[in-house]
């Protein structure tokens, strides 16, 4: 849905993708079965975007999409929801350390760096790195959503995929049961696999509900 900065009553997604995240119609069309404004960028070095991604540098993108509505069109930071898929999801829960929101959505989050790896090595020995396109080569033990979890009191929503080779369900729930919100919600989408947008009527019914409840 296009933005509406004159809808007080209305709320507002940031999204901020994973690892293979690009904009695409499909990724729109997706989007688009969510009752709610919807704010999709890319990072640095995606797409057509100059420069070169790394930890710090898409924090800071998604500090600037922040910036964009909260600032450039006076868009109130309770009315926003945070919602990150897999790397994704430590941009959000950074910006929920150090800014207001009105919720955070997690897709397929990780725990740490060292349980990423991990998981990702049992599936993909020694070939993991090349999966990435993020410059993972310094500040890697920076990626560790479960303490920044734990500081979360905000409603929350945990979506965990089935089928995710990268980050089992068992490590989300670790998230989940880890975080401090009173108002925390787990689903976990059925036949979905991590590295996708999924185009499952489950995963958005569930982010439609979890936005109604708190509206």
């Amino acid at each position: 849905p296009d933005l509406d900065s004159t809808a007080a009553s209305t709320r507002y997604i940031i999204f901020f993708g994973g690892n293979d995240f690009l904009i695409t119609q499909k990724t729109i069309d997706i989007f688009d079965r969510i009752r709610c404004n919807i704010l999709l960028f890319n990072y640095r070095g995606f797409g057509d975007n100059p420069g070169v991604p790394s930890i710090r540098g898409i924090v800071r993108d998604g500090a600037g999409a922040h910036a964009f509505l909260t600032k450039s069109l006076d868009f109130p930071r309770n009315r926003i929801f945070l919602m990150g898929h897999s790397i994704g999801s430590y941009v959000a829960l950074s910006l929920a350390q150090i800014d207001t929101c009105g919720g955070i959505i997690l897709d397929a989050p990780f725990t740490n760096f060292t349980d990423l790896s991990e998981d990702i090595q049992k599936e993909f020995p020694s070939y993991w790195k090349l999966l990435y396109r993020i410059n993972f080569e310094h500040n890697l033990f920076e990626l560790d959503n479960l303490s920044k979890v734990k500081q979360i009191r905000y409603p929350i929503l945990m979506l965990a995929r089935e089928n995710d080779d990268f980050v089992p369900v068992s490590r989300v729930k670790v998230l989940f049961h880890s975080t401090l919100s009173r108002e925390k919600h787990f689903t976990t989408i059925k036949n979905a696999s991590h590295n996708t947008i999924v185009d499952i009527d489950e995963y958005t019914e569930a982010i439609n509900t979890f936005i109604e409840k708190l509206n």
